[in-house]
């Protein structure tokens, strides 16, 4: 008879010898150095992993990206394509996610669990079990399995069930039909009227409703039901939403739930709360307590280790940056993409660690490996190195990560040939990739108009003005402000100074970035009217030291627009913004001549 290792909990009558892992609760995923030895000293022929346990202390299959990436390459070591991986569909949405990313890293065989649709089933999917692994260690069958599968099907519905026959049938007709919202309301429904055979439904019909249905009052209502039954996994999706609401009566209904959740040792309310200070939701904004109940979370769940950190990252004090310099590291041994990413970013931005661009690109490549998202992080470490070889390693990475869709990859390949770095520079290419980016993320309009800006053509500048101006009247100050550069500089639109500076005035009300932009389109106006709204531009932010206000500043006391013509304030305010303003030195050098 074939010998198995098992990893979860299968309830099935399997031949010895039976090793099951003794990974952290919190975790199934996770195996650390002893649990490997463990499983190794009584190795089995065959792994079997039991699906159903893997969602376990997992809110999304992102946050267990890295631990499945190391289970798989620990099962392949071990037991190369003698995996079966056990696929319950009532498992749960996150362990569903997850086993389908397991499968697709093995290859391995698969069993699937029939649905359970009463209690007091166990032994009909023991036996099914038992049977299915031993088709497959002794010769794979496809039909075989299909066979014990239908049986095993046949068997569970003979068994006696209770609840509302009518919602049921209701149930059963909605899913025939594929109506996910009506199947859930009936699933709902009949939890409600203490139906057995619809708890084990429950949080499958949930996930799939969820997908599709754009109401969350109807949402609520599903999972108020399903907390009433006493399930608890409504609790963190019914957070979720109330979160969404951000009003003052569900912000302290979400806590309440959290708070008694956290009670209970759940580590995924424990972040959630963290969350709250963090954000300032349904309490006061409060970035130590948020890092409090992150490291509550963390000693329950280790997955939650980068929230903490970007937690103390916030904080960003020197006690601060010395914990999450430790919280990041001991993740990063184990491998974690996130972890060694955030590593990278304390030495690219001098946090935690002494500023070094090369150590930061080191790390950033070890999170790269792992998981490519970290791709247009270290594309940025590596631009800003700006060596010849940084520009081909940036270039080889950006290009797997374009080829891959992601628009962040795209948009930076558009800079590339924007600025020449790594290649020649050529805006029409830069405009191609732009464009691609664009298609993908709308977000990305202002990169491209910049470009078609540069292009030149009056091609370019017609695209230019219908790409941006439904970003403008949706409000977005940086699409307003180059709104106002086209009537400024007449291109794409007639020139027009008062227009353009009605669009700058717009884009500085939501972001004070443009203010030293509406200044210069006011400082062309030159009408005396507008000089008190000038200085209210720039005066706020030359006393919080920009460079460029100071400059702006210094032109009105040069002048005497505004102020009282005041020549030594001008010098004064000259000689703080030429440090860091090559322009501000050289009016600095010209006002002297004159005195």
């Amino acid at each position: 008879m074939p010998s198995f290792s098992i990893m979860g909990d299968v309830k099935a009558d399997i031949p010895q010898p039976e090793v099951r892992s003794e990974a952290r609760d919190a975790n199934p995923l996770f195996l650390g150095g002893s649990e490997r030895e463990s499983l190794l000293a009584r190795k089995g022929e065959w792994a079997v992993v039991d699906g159903a346990s893997l969602g376990k202390g997992v809110e999304s299959s992102a946050y267990a990206e890295e631990d499945v990436s190391a289970l798989a390459k620990f099962l392949k070591k071990n037991w190369g394509r003698k995996v079966v991986l056990i696929c319950d569909g009532l498992a749960g949405p996150v362990a569903g996610e997850v086993c389908r990313d397991l499968q697709k890293a093995l290859g391995c065989y698969v069993v699937s669990v029939p649905p359970r649709c009463v209690a007091g089933c166990e032994g009909c999917i023991g036996r099914y079990l038992k049977d299915a692994l031993d088709v497959i260690a002794a010769k794979y069958d496809r039909n075989a399995l299909d066979r014990l599968y239908l049986e095993c099907s046949a068997d569970l519905g003979r068994i006696p069930g209770k609840g509302d026959e009518g919602l049921r049938r209701a149930y059963w007709d909605a899913v025939a039909k594929g109506d996910k919202v009506a199947a859930c309301s009936a699933c709902a429904e009949a939890v409600a009227a203490d139906g057995t055979w619809a708890a084990q439904y429950a949080e499958r019909s949930y996930s799939e409703a969820n997908k599709v249905c754009s109401d969350d009052s109807v949402k609520e209502a599903w999972l108020r039901r399903f907390l009433g039954a006493g399930m608890t996994w409504p609790a963190g999706a019914l957070f979720d939403l109330l979160w969404k609401k951000n009003a003052a009566d569900p912000n302290a209904e979400m806590l309440r739930m959290a708070r008694e959740a956290a009670d209970g040792g759940d580590p995924n309310a424990m972040v959630r709360i963290g969350r709250a200070y963090r954000e300032g939701r349904g309490v006061e904004k409060d970035l130590n307590k948020a890092a409090e109940w992150m490291r509550k979370a963390c000693s329950g769940n280790h997955g939650w280790t980068n929230e903490l950190f970007d937690v103390l990252w916030r904080i960003g004090t020197p006690e601060s940056y010395k914990e999450m310099n430790g919280v990041a590291r001991s993740r990063a041994a184990e491998g974690d993409a996130g972890a060694l990413g955030r590593i990278g970013r304390m030495y690219r931005d001098g946090r935690g660690e002494d500023k070094d661009l090369d150590k930061a690109a080191e790390w950033m490549r070890k999170a790269y490996a792992k998981n490519h998202a970290w791709a247009n992080e270290l594309f940025d470490v590596l631009w800003k190195m700006g060596t010849p070889e940084a520009d081909e390693e940036m270039l080889e990475i950006i290009g797997v990560r374009a080829s891959e869709g992601d628009s962040g990859a795209i948009v930076r390949m558009g800079r590339a040939y924007r600025d020449g770095k790594g290649v020649k520079k050529d805006v029409e290419k830069a405009a191609e990739w732009m464009r691609k980016a664009h298609a993908k993320n709308h977000s990305w309009d202002n990169e491209l108009f910049d470009v078609l800006w540069r292009t030149g053509t009056p091609e370019a500048f017609e695209e230019m003005n219908g790409l941006i101006g439904s970003r403008a009247s949706e409000g977005d100050p940086n699409a307003m402000g180059r709104v106002g550069r086209m009537y400024r500089d007449g291109k794409g639109e007639e020139k027009n100074l008062i227009k353009a500076a009605e669009w700058m005035r717009k884009a500085n009300a939501k972001n004070s970035v443009w203010a030293n932009e509406l200044f210069d389109v006011l400082w062309n106006i030159d009408d005396p009217k507008i000089h008190k709204e000038m200085l209210s531009l720039v005066e706020g932010l030359a006393g919080k030291g920009d460079a460029g206000s100071m400059l702006r500043l210094a032109r009105m006391y040069r002048d005497g627009k505004g102020v009282e013509k005041d020549v030594e304030k001008a010098v004064e305010l000259l000689e703080k913004a030429s440090q860091t303003r090559p322009d501000a030195k050289k009016e600095l050098e010209e006002i002297r001549k004159t005195l």
